[in-house]
């Protein structure tokens, strides 16, 4: 038996379109930091629906982000919004990709290579 054949027809997306309630536009990246929790970054309020700061949550353990030097937030699709779909990506920088090696200590794989992101949502307003 064999079925017939199917055809879709749709406009080609450039980029994953999503809320700015759980979505990052990578260009607005102001800072990111540390806390207990994980990954925090900062992001212009006027480009993310008034949220100033946002928990990005790794699939997994990613502990090489205390040595990063600097990060970037990478979509799957290529576009600019990060939201958390299979395939985001946080990618950490150090010194060494910067060409400047660092003293003591080696980098694992996931310099280079990025922690998988998971999900994306807003800091509550304090």
């Amino acid at each position: 038996m064999t079925l017939d054949r199917v055809e879709a027809r749709d406009r080609h997306w450039r980029d994953i379109r999503g809320t700015t309630e759980f979505c990052v536009d990578a260009r607005f990246l102001r800072g990111w930091s540390e806390d207990g929790a994980g990954l925090v970054v900062e992001v212009a309020p006027r480009r993310h629906g008034g949220h100033r700061y946002y928990r990005v949550e790794t699939v997994e353990k990613c502990p090489d982000l205390a040595n990063a030097h600097s990060i970037r937030l990478v979509s799957r699709s290529g576009g600019a919004a990060v939201c958390g779909h299979p395939g985001d990506k946080v990618m950490l920088m150090d010194h060494a990709s910067l060409g400047l090696s660092r003293m003591g200590g080696v980098a694992t794989a996931a310099f280079g290579r990025g922690c998988e992101i998971g999900r994306v949502t807003p800091v509550p307003r304090r």
